[in-house]
């Protein structure tokens, strides 16, 4: 038997290394295309209504040709023009914009570029030199005013389950409490939810990336780069996608985007009206609809879907973090092995 033994394992030996001296045939790796990126910048940045913007990108990376979506942060529609011109008219005071593009490749690659932080201040009339000016015979008035004012107060970020991220300017943080700019990034098997001061809340399911893009008290934009979210909004929303855009008010709906782009909207209840990027076709949504916009494409015509069908995820989410299942399965297992152990060895000895 030993003699066997040894015979075999010398075959083996004499055959790795006769294995060492064969020549292989060297292996060429597929040329990838370097990682798409956009670089947005903005000419000029700040000034008083009108103010006229000359926007550019730069796009690098990926499968030429590329696309593109601007998205201004006012009521206007997207641009797909890749250096576009945009004029911010403003109301009494001032009014911020945070502004970015949308840029996909030929392969269906996409990616949002950096953010561009636009100041609109309030226009000021001197009038002409010499001529006179009437002093008013009655008390001036208080007049409203209608600019949208940029607000963080009351955005909390609750719930987190596992690997939750929120980057702010770039840089990871670890803070509950959020602000318009931040992307929360949500891993594998975990989950976090985002709460506002007006009772409006956004589920986040695994495998995301959301960003706070504006926060202001007439119209709001959400980013949903890709994964799933839930969201129940009471006051007007915009969420944009890389390949759709949605427009709310006081409804519930789910959003899921995968890696390639493809957004699919499933209402829950009122309605969304849903577009593609380019804004080519706008389809209205209703409760118990649900409609796909793929890369490249518009939005299919609302279809309507079963509500025991509705994947409702964020009501399966576990209580326990993932860690924490694993360690408990892992203790348990330790527990029975003892067990066991212990039970062979007393048995050995009752039998001598």
């Amino acid at each position: 038997m030993k003699k066997a033994v040894v015979l075999l394992l010398s075959f083996l030996l004499v055959v790795t290394i006769f294995l060492q001296y064969i020549p292989r045939v060297p292996q060429v790796a597929a040329q990838e295309p370097s990682p798409l990126t956009a670089t947005a910048s903005a000419n000029p940045t700040s000034g008083p209504a009108p103010l006229t913007v000359q926007f550019s990108v730069v796009a690098s990376g990926g499968t030429p040709p590329y696309t593109y979506s601007w998205g201004f942060d006012d009521t206007s529609p997207l641009s797909s023009e890749q250096n576009p011109t945009h004029t911010y008219v403003s109301g009494s005071g001032d009014a911020a914009y945070i502004v970015d593009v949308f840029v996909a490749d030929s392969n269906a690659k996409s990616v949002f570029s950096n953010d561009i932080d636009i100041t609109v201040t309030e226009s000021t009339t001197i009038p002409p030199t010499g001529t006179p000016t009437e002093t008013p015979t009655t008390a001036p008035t208080e007049t409203s005013t209608t600019t949208p004012t940029t607000t963080n107060e009351g955005i909390t970020l609750m719930d987190i389950q596992a690997n939750v991220v929120v980057e702010r300017n770039g840089v990871a943080m670890t803070t509950s409490s959020l602000q318009p700019g931040d992307q929360v990034n949500v891993g594998d098997g975990s989950s976090a939810t985002i709460t506002f001061a007006d009772g409006s809340k956004v589920e986040l399911g695994p495998n995301s990336s959301f960003v706070l893009q504006s926060i202001n008290s007439t119209q709001s934009w959400l980013k949903l780069l890709f994964g799933k979210i839930h969201v129940f909004l009471s006051n007007d929303f915009n969420v944009r996608t890389p390949t759709a855009v949605l427009a709310v008010r006081g409804a519930e709906f789910v959003v899921e985007v995968t890696e390639n782009g493809t957004t699919t909207l499933t209402v829950l209840s009122d309605e969304c009206v849903f577009s593609d990027t380019g804004g080519l076709k706008t389809v209205y949504v209703g409760q118990d609809q649900t409609s796909v916009v793929t890369p490249g494409g518009v939005p299919s015509d609302p279809v309507a879907i079963n509500p025991s069908q509705i994947d409702k995820w964020w009501t399966a989410q576990s209580s326990l973090p993932l860690e924490a299942i694993f360690g408990v399965v892992a203790a348990v297992a330790i527990v029975a092995i003892v067990t066991v152990m212990l039970v062979l060895r007393k048995s050995k000895k009752g039998k001598s």
